[in-house]
């Protein structure tokens, strides 16, 4: 291998390494301060909920991104959010989005929709 390919992958290899770091401190950060992470949390463990029905007893719980949408018209502010975890449950994996949100002029999060599995799309869209 060429020296220059050789010193430009090494490069690459660490910048890819150094963003995947900084995707990972960013979403435990999130997940360790975030209101809509803990309410979303609690929808994904309640035991009468649709994870629980779907796919057994959560047993891990992995924030692996989210998106907020906020819209202001006549002076009240809507915020919709959307929260995707991998979830394990008795040794199975499964995708779970939760859309939350903001109820006008309030501050704390309201659950929406939990979608549980790999195709599934929250039936009404942030």
């Amino acid at each position: 291998m060429n020296p220059s390919l050789a010193s430009r992958t090494r490069w690459l290899l660490a910048a890819v390494a150094l963003l995947l770091l900084a995707t990972v401190a960013v979403l435990t950060i999130e997940a360790a301060t975030s209101q809509a992470d803990a309410e979303a949390r609690t929808a994904i463990v309640d035991p009468s909920g649709s994870v629980h029905r779907k796919i057994g007893v959560p047993s891990h719980i992995v924030l692996v991104g989210s998106s907020v949408k906020s819209l202001t018209t006549g002076g009240i502010t809507r915020t919709c959010e959307s929260n995707r975890y991998l979830v394990v449950a008795g040794g199975s994996l499964s995708w779970v989005e939760v859309t939350l949100h903001k109820p006008a002029n309030q501050w704390n999060r309201a659950v929406r929709v939990v979608a549980v599995g790999w195709s599934s799309k929250p039936r009404q869209a942030c």
